[in-house]
């Protein structure tokens, strides 16, 4: 909730704690790695959206060695945030040539992947971070838009459906 809210320090801390409490438990360390990789990441990230850049960049350290654990011949989920993780801490530093680099490499696989939202989500960290031509910052914000308007016509068309079922349960 408090990621909808958009209040990042408060899902920081959270995520902190939930990370702290809910260890994995599997016998097979691969798939301890991948979750602890995932909780770590999408911590990593809402500590860059807080502000807590030091705590950011420590964070990351533990996401990049259990990505150097994982086993990379089964996908990796989450791994488009590694990569914008990675790309907002180098922008963040002054790195604009990583920060393009590991954008490129968040958004070719967020498109790939046809999740519209995590698609959304790291284009427009990609546009606010002002680091591509005009064209190329148009071509993006277009994508952006077309996502925006195929979840407001969803959502539309789920709201009708539900209105419906309501009058007629009436």
């Amino acid at each position: 909730m408090a990621d909808i809210d958009q209040d990042f320090c408060k899902s920081a801390k959270l995520r902190k704690n939930f990370a702290k409490i809910l260890q994995p438990t599997s016998d097979i360390p691969d798939l301890n790695y991948r979750f602890d990789f995932s909780i770590y990441n999408q911590l990593c990230y809402v500590q860059i959206k807080c502000g807590t850049i030091e705590d950011a960049k420590e964070t990351m350290k533990i996401v990049e060695d259990l990505y150097n654990k994982i086993d990379k011949k089964a996908p990796i989920k989450l791994i488009e945030f590694y990569h914008m993780n990675k790309a907002l801490l180098a922008n963040i530093a002054g790195n604009k040539e990583e920060s393009k680099k590991q954008f490129i490499l968040a958004t070719d696989i967020a498109i790939t992947s046809e999740n519209n939202i995590v698609t959304r989500d790291i284009l427009t960290e990609r546009i606010n971070a002002d680091l591509d031509t005009p064209e190329e910052h148009s071509r993006l914000y277009k994508i952006v838009n077309e996502i925006v308007m195929k979840q407001t016509t969803v959502t539309e068309k789920l709201v009708k459906k539900e209105s419906e079922n309501y009058i007629n349960n009436i």
